[in-house]
């Protein structure tokens, strides 16, 4: 499987290289015809030098044609170079005559190639309606006129077409690169936003409870007790987020993270009052979206604000959920633009992904409300009975709970 992937990259690689080298080897195997139909002619050996020097040049000046440089330089020698190839030629065939009949194709194909094609379309006619006139001046048979006007013709397309067939090559080969290189930088990007939005809050939470923990030691052994457990807890849920991220999906809930969420409220003695009014099942984007919605809300919540009480108000409508977290304790300095952070800049894509919406703004009194209103089955889901969300029971993965799923009674 390996050693096939690897082959099929290789052979990616070696694409314009290819496509380069069969328009070379084209352009050389008309150069040998042309230098044997004259070799053919039993010239003397001075006139045979004279026509393969002026085929070298002919066919080099082919090449450069070919090769569609973008060179500034070049691009402005491009009509000139035509001039050249065109007196060439020209010389060539006044001197040659029938044998130097092929080698006017090598001027339609650099014409097609170089000009912009109205005008490259016209001279290419007038070359090959010059040609004709010459052949029936020096008295040529009408199919033998026919067959070499076909052949101009047909090497000239053949020329063009390998060429633009080597540029389409080069520009599909950048293009898969370009690609490759996006779709690295979009994974870097999921990278970076998923640790972001799920270890935020673990981290927030291990800190809040750790302090509370710290404080609790000397007087209620009982109640520190409890918090280790669940500072133990978040932290593996932590390390289960962190492989998650790595291998690219994270499902959440959003039923179990208001439980969590709440729990964690009551230990910072902060108020909450969590609703729940969703009668069917989420699909799992809506669930995980949400979920990580309200992770966010609650983690700059603990982070930018002084906050005594927070709302949160899960609520089914037409075709759609909305998510609704509120809370007190915040100063305009504190959040100057709602959703300039990274973190509820990510809450944005994700929701708008999902062809939801995610609105935040402040209020009066120092309140702070943001809203995700996300479709009730993401892409599409089975509609089945919700499993209600249970505010007087710890999140699970406590004692007594062996699979891990289930709510379990408070400590």
């Amino acid at each position: 499987m390996l050693s096939g992937a690897s082959g099929l990259a290789q052979r990616k690689e070696r694409a314009p290289l290819v496509a380069v080298g069969v328009a070379t080897a084209v352009i050389a195997s008309f150069y040998v015809l042309a230098v044997l139909a004259v070799s053919a002619l039993e010239l003397p050996v001075w006139r045979t030098v004279e026509a393969v020097a002026l085929l070298t040049c002919v066919a080099a000046l082919q090449l450069l044609h070919s090769s569609r440089t973008t060179h500034p330089l070049i691009k402005q020698l491009v009509p000139w170079t035509l001039l050249l190839q065109a007196a060439l030629i020209a010389v060539g065939f006044l001197e040659f005559h029938t044998a130097w009949s092929g080698v006017p194709g090598f001027l339609c194909g650099s014409l097609l190639l170089q000009l912009r094609w109205p005008l490259a379309w016209s001279l290419t006619a007038a070359v090959v309606a010059a040609l004709d006139v010459a052949e029936i001046l020096l008295g040529l048979p009408v199919l033998e006129i026919v067959y070499v006007s076909l052949s101009t013709l047909i090497t000239g397309l053949v020329l063009f077409g390998l060429a633009w067939l080597g540029q389409l090559v080069h520009e599909v080969h950048a293009a898969q690169r370009e690609l490759a290189h996006v779709a690295v930088l979009k994974e870097r990007l999921r990278f970076a936003r998923d640790l972001h939005d799920l270890l935020g809050y673990s981290l927030s939470s291990i800190t809040l409870k750790s302090e509370l923990a710290h404080r609790l030691l000397p007087s209620e052994p009982e109640q520190t007790h409890r918090e280790l457990r669940e500072i133990l807890q978040i932290s593996r849920e932590a390390l289960a987020d962190v492989r998650a991220v790595a291998s690219g999906y994270r499902a959440m809930s959003l039923s179990r993270e208001m439980a969590m969420v709440e729990s964690m409220l009551s230990a910072a003695g902060i108020r909450s009052d969590f609703t729940w009014e969703i009668t069917t099942q989420l699909s799992g984007e809506t669930d995980t979206v949400l979920a990580t919605v309200l992770r966010e809300g609650i983690t700059n919540m603990l982070r930018h604000s002084t906050a005594e009480t927070c709302t949160a108000k899960a609520v089914q409508t037409a075709g759609a959920v909305r998510l609704t977290l509120v809370n007190d304790g915040v100063t305009r300095q504190a959040q100057p633009d709602p959703l300039g952070g990274s973190g509820l800049g990510n809450l944005s894509a994700r929701v708008a992904a999902l062809g939801g919406t995610l609105s935040a703004a402040m209020g009066e009194g120092g309140r702070f409300l943001l809203e995700a209103e996300v479709p009730l089955h993401g892409a599409g889901g089975k509609t089945e009975p919700a499993r209600p969300w249970a505010p007087e029971s710890e999140p699970a993965g406590f004692p007594g709970d062996p699979d891990g799923i289930n709510p379990v009674p408070r400590l």
